[in-house]
């Protein structure tokens, strides 16, 4: 994978963090922290295929933290 692939998984965990496409509404907290734990595992994928993955930027880029 790219640095643009990555960028592109980012921005659509990050979107569907702060609202939801169909109805432009903010996930309830049980959702966001569903969508949180998706992006903990995505990262964990993305730094095993990739030694260099940095997870802290990829999460910052998902509007998250570790």
């Amino acid at each position: 994978m790219t640095r643009k692939d990555y960028i592109l998984i980012a921005a659509a965990i990050r979107e569907t963090l702060l609202t939801d496409p169909e109805t432009g509404i903010v996930p309830p907290d049980r959702e966001a922290a569903a969508t949180h734990r998706v992006a903990l595992r995505v990262a964990d994928a993305l730094a095993n295929d990739n030694p260099r993955f940095n997870r802290a930027v990829f999460l910052k880029a998902c509007s998250l933290s570790a």
